[in-house]
């Protein structure tokens, strides 16, 4: 149909594949992170496009558990029969290296590590500024570069960049973005070496790391993770992109895995699989009641009071905490 939109590529980020040592029972919360690499291989089978990955395929850094390595390497066994044209086209972020990683000694981690030792032929292909360009539709090309160290550098590698002429080209980065707000209401205020005119020259800038997905530009999106992995992500929807061949993009929502959810009693916690957490509710005191009660009661009285209540017995203590509610009082 004239003026439709085609679907090239499905972009996301920040999995933090892990052996969670909460909620995670029988390792659900573990198989969610490959129920969602299944639900992504699946679509871009379906449409028959790449998956574009920004990083932190796996949470820790310094180790890999054993069963989640062969969890790992059993899915990737089973994604390359069941879908062999099937392509990731990934870099790794600060959660994947285990070595800190800069510009001119650039480290492979994790993903890397996965990628070269399939046996068959695996469907990660590891993005670099020392790799060229991937071409994922015609005239669109893709390159990568990993999480670097405080961005050292990343200047240097942007400005080695050869663009091809009469293309388009998209970016993977793994970095803070000024303006970037995450699920817990911090917001990015600057961000370390990132030169805004380099990556101007690109087409389409898509950024890991921040896991709340959002749009930062008119061509820069900071692409979050695909489902809740914290207690802070609760007010927050998780999900993909599905990126089009005008370079527009599209959020899709993940609504089936699990979601962090603030409860007030056990009581209120059901069993569908979410993750509660009993909060305590905040008790405060109207002003006019705690005028009433200083009024009515003497210092010493109202220190007697509180004492006898917390079980204190000291006079030491009662005419010190008399002292502090006549300083308060003088305020």
């Amino acid at each position: 149909m004239k003026g439709s939109k085609k679907l090239i590529a499905i972009a996301f980020s920040d999995l933090h594949l892990n052996i969670w040592a909460n909620f995670n029972e029988h390792h659900k919360r573990t198989m969610n992170g490959f129920k969602v690499l299944d639900k992504i291989a699946g679509i871009c089978s379906k449409e028959q496009v790449p998956a574009l990955f920004c990083g932190d395929l796996f949470h820790k850094a310094e180790s890999l558990d054993q069963e989640l390595a062969l969890y790992m390497r059993e899915w990737l066994d089973k994604v390359t029969k069941k879908n062999p044209d099937f392509k990731i086209f990934a870099i790794e972020g600060n959660h994947d290296l285990f070595k800190v990683n800069s510009f001119d000694n650039l480290q492979k981690g994790w993903v890397s590590m996965f990628s070269s030792t399939l046996s068959q032929k695996s469907p990660i292909v590891i993005l670099g500024p020392d790799t060229p360009f991937a071409c994922i539709d015609e005239n669109i090309f893709v390159l990568g570069i990993p999480y670097i160290d405080h961005n050292k550098d990343l200047g240097k590698a942007l400005k080695n960049v050869n663009f091809i002429p009469g293309a388009k080209h998209i970016l993977l980065l793994h970095t803070d973005y000024p303006g970037a707000k995450d699920t817990d209401g911090r917001v990015v205020d600057s961000s370390e070496n990132i030169n805004m005119n380099m990556l101007n020259r690109f087409d389409l800038v898509l950024c890991g790391h921040i896991h709340k997905p959002q749009r930062l530009g008119k061509k820069i999106y900071m692409i979050g993770a695909p489902m809740h992995q914290r207690r802070t992500d609760r007010n927050c929807d998780m999900g993909y992109w599905k990126v089009y061949d005008d370079l527009s993009m599209k959020f899709v929502p993940m609504t089936e895995f699990p979601r962090f959810i603030d409860v007030e009693s056990t009581d209120q916690i059901k069993d569908d699989g979410n993750y509660y957490t009993v909060i305590a509710p905040k008790v405060t005191v109207k002003p006019e009641v705690q005028h009433n009660i200083t009024k009515k009661l003497s210092k010493r009285r109202l220190a007697k009071k509180y004492l006898k209540y917390k079980g204190i017995e000291d006079e030491c203590k009662e005419k010190l905490l008399v002292k502090i509610l006549k300083d308060s009082e003088s305020c």
